[in-house]
């Protein structure tokens, strides 16, 4: 008999309204996930839809149903699973976490041991994550950062055109690392106009500036700093030494333009591209 899977999707309200670059919410809907063994074991998973990826509690329901066919009748069969699922569903990755992670709970749960043992992992060296303050006014972001007192890292919400009032209003009642996400809300000229700011902060991490649309521009923008360091000879394993390209002997400017950049790029790409044809026709 497969595992039975049921579903409740819960209304869960934030203590402040969680605002991000692309909109503000009180209230969210998720989908609380629990698959049953014969025994009466469960184990529990959680789908977090995300509206950015067309994804909703609706959506999360209807992949559910879809999920139900390819259940399997042990919850050790997780490799399968995860492969009968992308089967059926190529999107609805939250469905799909969720599944997983009830699976992975109820493993556990027959097992008696926490996952991380079953891993082998150590606790001492879990990475440490950070704790995400939402978009609001100076003063209430800076409530928000007394309230997270117990967390080391902060992530700072921004994308707005007070991004760098709300950034001096948190360093001004903390010292803790911080982090920034725009979440797209910036054009890729303005992301790197906000780089000293960052830098002058201490911020040690930028998240989504741009928009998957922009990044080429993004790509542009950053092309002077990312050549700086670029090859000027050829490195890794050689497919034949008739075949391998010889080693740009364009310039060597220590900042080349953005066009050079590209123009770079575009000769490396092309050279490997003919390289990799001659080593298969070999």
């Amino acid at each position: 008999m497969a595992l039975q899977l049921t579903h409740e999707v819960l209304a869960l309200r934030t203590a402040h309204p969680f605002g991000i670059a692309r909109g503000t919410a009180r209230e969210h809907r998720v989908v609380w996930v629990r698959l049953t063994d014969a025994d009466g074991v469960e184990g529990w998973g959680e789908a977090a839809p995300s509206r950015y990826y067309g994804e909703s509690a609706d959506t999360v329901v209807a992949a559910l149903s879809v999920i139900e066919t390819v259940l399997p009748a042990e919850p050790f069969a997780l490799e399968n699973t995860d492969a009968a699922m992308l089967r059926v569903l190529r999107g609805d990755a939250a469905a799909r976490v969720a599944v997983s992670a009830a699976l992975h709970d109820l493993v556990g749960k027959r097992l008696g041991a926490p996952l991380w043992k079953l891993w082998g992992l150590d606790p001492g060296r879990v990475p440490q994550t950070s704790f995400t303050i939402g978009l609001d006014a100076p003063a209430v972001v800076q409530q928000k950062v007394r309230e997270a007192a117990p967390y080391p890292i902060l992530k700072i919400k921004v994308g707005t055109p007070d991004d760098e009032q709300i950034l001096r209003a948190v360093r001004e009642v903390t010292d803790k690392r911080l982090r920034v996400d725009a979440n797209a809300g910036w054009t890729a000229k303005q992301a790197l106009a906000r780089l000293p700011l960052l830098e002058e902060l201490g911020v040690e991490l930028l998240e989504q500036p741009v928009a998957p649309d922009d990044l080429r521009a993004w790509r542009r923008c950053t092309g002077r700093r990312t050549c700086r360091s670029w090859p000027t000879r050829r490195a890794g394993p050689r497919p034949t030494s008739r075949a391998w390209p010889a080693p740009w002997t364009g310039s060597t400017s220590s900042s080349p333009s953005a066009a050079r950049c590209a123009k770079r790029c575009a000769w490396w790409r092309s050279r490997a591209r003919t390289a990799f044809r001659s080593w298969w026709a070999a």
